[in-house]
């Protein structure tokens, strides 16, 4: 008998995998062009691959209606060379590896709640959840870092989970060769020694050991592997002093950014989806397609719910596991409020994977309890309708434009 559910456990995990893929991976040359930011970051990756040595540069000037990216680290622009190299310099290419990425996103969600939790339900609905969503799916078919930034900051926190610090660290560093905001995970590598030495958990000595092991593996192994991210650029016949000076302008460009955008929003409208995305929009008679960087509503707003009941259990329990899963969203979160630069709601997807393992986890919860049952199993269906009612609109299917102003719910979301 528990052979027998196990085998099943894994067909469903294996269905919502394929199912991930199959919804990533569908049309993903649509559209054929450059959009939004691939502009800047599929384009500086085509440019790697032919090897210019412009797309490192900042005083660089592009064609029109394109621009070098060198505001971020370049692992993601070089994953994007990468799978342009396999797959042709072409819009698949460029979109081929995020969108496998975008699966990995949804196994590593089901790896860290199956690590935390310990129970292969949980571990089930997280990763069919994190496979529903609209944002995590539209971020996984577009050819720009931050799907690669979550990748890599779970698979971080993963190894982080089974103590296996080295690659842990050699993640961290992945991640913020991919974008600089990983830095928001750091304070959790020194935060969680501290909080074992306050429920008694560790000595002070063992504590202050632990925090020397992460100054190696979180701050001195990272910034290796950051710096080998350049590798090409030192090999294109730049220098150290060029590398410094390109480290400054992003932190210039970061820190002095002045710029406003239609679509900006602040830190705090994100957890209720206050002001999506626009990706793109293409009218062709009667029909219109658009891709629009929206969540899944039920997904979001019941994230919130589990937000609070992860907090409530934890408060009951002192788990570490749970204070761990709190603690990563709202870092992951809240240093936003801080940010001098204009915002975008895809700046939450890092904290969106540990908010739907709060849900999944609130979910569980309610389905031990007979009353609630039924109820969770509507929503679920509720979850599922609204991904296919949205589908449209998040990878860009043509729909009649009299039907368009059914996916606006909210005037803030034109």
């Amino acid at each position: 008998m528990l052979l027998k559910k196990t085998v099943l456990e894994k067909k469903f995990l294996l269905a919502i995998l394929l199912f991930a893929a199959a919804t990533r991976f569908f049309n993903l040359n649509n559209p054929h062009n450059f959009y939004f930011d691939e502009v800047y970051h599929a384009f500086t990756a085509s440019e790697i691959l032919k090897g210019s040595p412009a797309a490192w540069e900042w005083w660089n000037n592009a064609p029109e209606g394109l621009a070098y990216e060198w505001t971020h680290p370049p692992l993601g622009k070089l994953l994007m060379a990468g799978g342009m190299l396999i797959f042709g310099q072409t819009s698949f290419g460029w979109r081929a590896f995020g969108a496998l990425a975008g699966v990995g996103v949804v196994f590593l969600v089901y790896l860290i709640t199956r690590k935390i939790f310990q129970k292969e339900r949980i571990a089930l609905l997280a990763a069919g959840l994190a496979s529903l969503d609209g944002l995590i799916l539209t971020m996984s078919r577009i050819g720009t870092p931050d799907i690669f930034l979550v990748l890599f900051i779970l698979t971080s926190f993963y190894f982080f989970l089974k103590k296996n610090y080295l690659f842990s660290g050699i993640f961290f560093g992945l991640s913020l060769s991919t974008k600089w905001s990983a830095v928001f995970l750091l304070p959790l590598f020194f935060i969680y020694p501290a909080f074992k030495v306050l429920f008694k958990k560790e000595t002070i000595r063992k504590t202050l050991e632990a925090c020397l092991l992460s100054f190696f593996y979180f701050i001195l192994l990272p910034l290796f592997i950051y710096l080998s991210s350049y590798f090409i650029f030192f090999l294109s016949g730049h220098n150290l002093s060029q590398f410094i000076e390109l480290q400054r302008q992003m932190y210039f460009y970061h820190s002095k950014l002045e710029a406003t955008h239609p679509y900006q929003s602040p830190w705090f409208g994100w957890p209720i989806l206050f002001k999506p995305v626009w990706f793109y929009v293409n009218y062709e008679g009667s029909f219109i397609s658009n891709i629009y960087a929206l969540g899944n509503p039920s997904i979001w707003w019941g994230g919130l719910i589990g937000i609070l009941f992860a907090a409530w259990q934890f408060l009951r329990s002192r788990s570490e596991l749970l204070f761990i899963l709190i603690l990563v969203y709202f870092l992951m979160w809240l240093p936003w409020a801080f940010s001098p630069r204009i915002t975008f709601l895809y700046h939450y997807l890092p904290a969106l994977p540990f908010m739907i393992i709060s849900l999944a986890f609130f979910l569980d919860y309610l389905l031990k309890r007979p009353v609630w049952k039924n109820l969770v199993f509507v929503y679920l269906a509720l979850v599922f309708l609204l991904y296919l009612f949205f589908y449209s609109h998040w990878i860009g299917i043509s729909i009649p434009v009299s039907l368009d102003k059914l996916y606006f719910w909210f005037p803030s979301w034109r």
